[in-house]
């Protein structure tokens, strides 16, 4: 009973040292005085009763799904105006810790379920913190989470459970159940909602997936094709809902009716368009999980610290829109170096022979994912037109695949999960292969530095420097982070106050930015 009670204390201390460092990214904001200006449609920099009437409860893009952030903040505006909140910088600040927080759940409760499939026992408290870590410091988290792309993050994570519970079936030869299948069409529905992008890349993973498992274990295929399909059928529902958004433009303007249902591509799908956006998708990037062609945060080594910030602007970069400062210095080549800790750990796993199937169902797609993120940057021509290009050829549905993979970096997002559950499995095989406890803190410790180390910025308070606004000299990057508390001139806000509570007719106004 002592022992018991002994766990859950760890196990809750744990989970709250875990749960703020979700939050480091914000601390700065959370605790000052300042207004956010959030990549986008934002508050007002005012507070009184009309910002009621500023935002729809959501907005949602055909591209890119539901713009989450805006839905959140006229449901808090309801909520808190109702009683009598109505200072700005307040609300900021709720949505950003109820937003944080629910990325920390989400990734909390997968990466639980993950190590119980895993069957880890001796680690598990170690493989929760790994886990957890390895998601929070990859630089594609840094990069979505400075971008405000919460909806991104969220899908994937929830995309994930439906291949966790496929591994948890192969490997493990549990049953499916008819609350599995449930579960997984809702997880597969929820993750098209928060980018239609999701339920493309994702219905590519779960192909791939079953090919292999039924290579593998051909005893499973009627398991498997049960699974799949009714987890299709069951996300149904919330799919034609966002198939009817894609096409209700079309089902106003045509008479036909296959006119009507077919898809747009809202962008062209050529290989000289992808190509386009595949400069900064090198091989060298997408391993090191840093490929974005205008990057919301630039990744610098720690030695830009010991320069003056405005000296910034001025050290050599890589990439277009100054993806990586390489300022001058032995620290910048090791900074570099470790940038690779993420994808080695997670290469580790592959070695465990006790679950190499499982590593390889999560390890094989993330190659996969990786791939279509360098999009012509694969040496292999041919594979860039069979999984990107043809199928945008399609009747009726092209213009999705068009849409998803003309822009092929975003992919990426979708290995950060697979990442953080093989870092688990690579940090286990490791730690069972050392003897000597002494060498395996050793060893622990040198992980978690180097994954510290690689991804400094984000305990920086505002994810700093960050992307190019093209109103500064010499690289033009912004030496502020996203989550830098702005104070605009006194003047700016009163001039925001006038217009947004003037009854004479004028309309309410809100600012965007980038």
């Amino acid at each position: 009973m002592i022992r018991f009670i002994g766990n859950n204390r760890r196990n809750l201390i744990t989970a709250l040292i875990l749960y703020l460092l979700t939050l480091v990214p914000i601390y700065v904001f959370l605790f000052s005085n300042g207004y956010l200006n959030f990549y986008g449609p934002n508050l007002p920099l005012f507070s009184g009763k009309e910002v009621e009437h500023l935002l729809a409860a959501s907005i949602y893009n055909p591209e890119y799904g539901f713009s989450v952030n805006d839905g959140i903040y006229f449901l808090y505006l309801l909520i808190f105006t109702s009683l009598g909140i109505y200072n700005i910088i307040i609300l900021y600040k709720i949505f950003l810790i109820i937003t944080f927080s629910i990325t920390f759940l989400l990734l909390y409760t997968m990466i639980n379920k993950a190590i119980n499939i895993f069957k880890i026992s001796r680690y598990k408290s170690l493989s929760l913190i790994i886990g957890v870590l390895f998601f929070l410091l990859n630089p594609l988290y840094l990069e979505y989470v400075a971008f405000n792309f919460y909806n991104l993050i969220w899908g994937v994570i929830i995309f994930s459970y439906i291949l966790i519970k496929l591994i948890d079936i192969v490997v493990n030869d549990k049953n499916v159940t008819k609350l599995d299948i449930l579960k997984s069409g809702i997880a597969l529905g929820f993750s098209g909602l928060m980018d239609p992008r999701l339920y493309i890349w994702g219905s590519y993973i779960l192909i791939l997936t079953f090919i292999i498992v039924i290579i593998i274990k051909p005893r499973l295929i009627l398991k498997l094709i049960k699974y799949l399909s009714l987890t299709y059928i069951s996300s149904l529902p919330i799919i034609a809902y966002i198939y009817y958004l894609f096409v209700y433009p079309s089902l106003i303007t045509q008479a036909s009716t296959i006119n009507a249902i077919t898809v747009p591509a809202y962008r062209p799908d050529t290989y000289s368009y992808i190509a386009t956006w595949s400069e900064n998708s090198l091989l060298f990037n997408v391993f090191a999980f840093i490929n974005s062609e205008w990057t919301s945060i630039v990744y610098a080594p720690p030695s830009i610290l010991f320069y003056p910030r405005t000296q910034w602007w001025f050290f050599p970069h890589f990439g277009n829109n100054s993806l990586i400062l390489l300022p001058p210095g032995i620290i910048t080549y090791i900074w570099l170096a470790s940038l690779y800790i993420f994808f080695i750990v997670a290469a580790l796993a592959l070695f465990d022979r006790k679950r190499t199937l499982a590593s390889s169902l999560l390890f094989i797609p993330m190659l996969l994912i990786i791939s279509l993120s360098a999009g012509t940057n694969v040496p292999i021509k041919e594979f860039v037109y069979l999984l990107e290009i043809d199928p945008s050829k399609l009747p009726i549905v092209g213009g999705i695949f068009a849409t998803t993979f003309a822009i092929p970096y975003y992919a990426e997002v979708m290995a950060l999960p697979f990442a953080s559950y093989l870092s688990i499995l690579g940090t286990n095989y490791l730690l069972n292969r050392i003897n000597k406890e002494i060498l395996k803190k050793i060893a622990v410790s040198i992980i978690i530095v180097l994954a510290v180390f690689a991804s400094w910025q984000y305990f920086n308070g505002t994810l700093y420097p960050s992307e190019v606004t093209g109103s500064f000299p010499g690289n033009s990057i912004s030496l502020e982070g996203y989550y830098y508390p702005l104070n605009p001139p006194p003047q700016w806000v009163h001039v925001m106050n006038l217009l947004s509570t003037s009854n004479a007719g004028v309309a309410y106004v809100r600012v965007s930015g980038m």
